[in-house]
């Protein structure tokens, strides 16, 4: 179900009808106190009463009208007698200021140690793309070496003789063309893969609509999801300054986000399965997952999938359409999320892929739609 698009300050009905009053964030309570504390920067006085030194806190810059630093924690007599004063709020962000300082050094550490990893696998990438190169050489000094030789030959040999070796020539002249051009293209690849791993960027709000700069169903699947996960609503408007500045963050000095995860799943009954996902370059790029099964049970298994997805979805013949190799149709009208499955002969073998917009949606079609039993693994 479709629902209007907010614009920046507005919140949701859905917020107001089915989630709890939000919960102010660390960060925001950071900021109220900081704002409603007075304006820094502070210093540290000094002074002597009589024979007793004091310390005392004030503003390291003169107030206007007092032509002085203006007291932060102060002491004074009166009447009373002698006591030290302090405004409420310069009081609050005093005694919260280990709360505040320890939340800040953890989410930079948490920010820095996701740099890491990106960089760990720039490193890698980097040596996968070396190795490419290296063999790239070393088979065209194996080439040239068997060039000479070649040549050298048939100069002591007959025409026969010549002409075997001139055609025994030409088959690893056509195999080195071969294995260089499959070598050069892997490491044009490799490149290509390393310079999208450099980048981070969530998917646009077309045209700026509504004032946003990240798509807003992105968003509001991304609130969802948080809520699900931990019961709090989060604010868009916060959410979105968020991604924008770890967009910031990431793409600094050229590092990347790529990242592949590789899970092997084995049950009772069935025979081990490779999933790969991957990420790469903008998150949305690239969400799929493979199952692999016997080539002459290539129709059957087109079947069970769309009768699979039938019964559990409730989706027609008339939604499915038919692309290369497989078919496509839209999975939920509200995240415009977009599944396409196709069956693809490679070896013999049937490669089944499942790819998406989101890659949640990917996992779910997996899980619940391709036949998973050891009887439809491949030979």
């Amino acid at each position: 179900m479709s629902e209007r698009l907010f614009q920046k300050g507005e919140l949701p009905i859905k917020n107001i009808l089915s989630k709890p009053k939000t919960v102010m964030s660390k960060q925001e309570e950071i900021k109220q106190a900081l704002a409603a504390a007075t304006p820094g920067p502070w210093a540290i006085y000094k002074t002597t009463v009589g024979k007793c030194e004091e310390t005392l806190i004030g503003t390291a810059y003169d107030h206007p009208q007092l032509k002085a630093p203006d007291n932060i924690v102060g002491h004074a007599c009166g009447l009373g007698g002698e006591f030290v004063y302090i405004r409420d709020n310069d009081a609050n962000l005093i005694a919260k200021a280990p709360e505040y300082i320890a939340y800040l050094l953890e989410t930079l550490e948490e920010v820095l140690l996701d740099r890491d990893i990106a960089k760990q696998n720039r490193k890698q990438w980097e040596k996968c793309y070396d190795a490419a190169e290296e063999k790239s050489d070393r088979l065209r000094k194996e080439l040239e070496e068997a060039q000479q030789e070649t040549k050298h030959m048939t100069t002591l040999l007959d025409d026969d003789t010549t002409s075997a070796l001139t055609e025994l020539h030409e088959y690893y002249s056509r195999r080195y063309a071969a294995e260089r051009d499959a070598a050069q293209e892997a490491a044009h690849k490799l490149q290509q893969e390393l310079e999208e791993a450099r980048k981070i960027k969530f998917p646009r709000q077309p045209d700026g609509e509504g004032g946003w700069t990240i798509d807003y169903g992105f968003l509001d699947k991304l609130d969802t999801r948080v809520y699900k996960e931990s019961d709090y609503s989060a604010d868009l408007e916060d959410l979105e300054t968020m991604l924008l500045a770890l967009e910031k963050v990431l793409g600094q000095e050229g590092e990347g986000n790529q990242r592949t995860v590789e899970v092997t799943l084995s049950n009772e009954g069935y025979k081990e399965h490779q999933l790969k996902f991957e990420e790469q370059g903008e998150i949305e790029v690239e969400n799929k997952l493979t199952l692999w099964y016997n080539i002459e049970k290539r129709d059957a298994i087109i079947e069970s999938v769309k009768a699979n997805i039938q019964k559990r979805y409730g989706f027609s013949d008339g939604e499915f359409v038919s692309i290369g190799g497989g078919f496509k149709f839209l999975f939920d009208d509200e995240t415009n999320g977009e599944i396409e499955i196709t069956f693809i002969e490679v070896n013999g073998n049937l490669k089944v892929t499942v790819k998406g917009s989101w890659p949640w949606e990917v996992i779910e079609i997996y899980n619940h739609c391709l036949p998973q039993s050891a009887e439809e693994d491949p030979a």
